[in-house]
């Protein structure tokens, strides 16, 4: 599956505004300063009626601090095969993962090794 998580993708976050993948690393950044026992899952959930819908999240919870979250929505024909609407949660939330995390750990690493020169 082609990832639908993009530079151009917008997330809505918790306070209702529309959000790109790399506001998320930034606001998740400046909310986290200073906190190390913190919490970050990824997840997706379907619903379906005429149409299959998907909405996909990243929540951040600092342990006794409270939370952040951002979440995608993903309207699709109708999926009426539990096991497939499954197989497509678990294809969203994998690809939002890599999309997050592995791109801004890769983007950190290559600034990492660009400061040491």
């Amino acid at each position: 599956m082609d990832s639908v998580f993009t530079h151009e993708t917008n997330f809505i976050s918790g306070s209702g505004d529309a959000v790109r993948i790399e506001g998320i690393a930034e606001r998740v950044a400046a909310f986290l300063d200073g906190c190390d026992n913190y919490t970050i899952e990824v997840g997706t959930d379907s619903q379906t009626s005429d149409v299959t819908k998907y909405v996909t999240a990243i929540v951040i919870h600092r342990h006794g601090r409270g939370g952040i979250f951002f979440y995608f929505t993903l309207v699709c024909k109708k999926m009426p095969y539990l096991r497939d609407r499954i197989y497509m949660e678990t294809g969203l939330s994998i690809s939002c993962a890599v999309e997050f995390f592995l791109g801004r750990l890769l983007k950190c690493f290559w600034v990492g090794i660009a400061r040491l020169d």
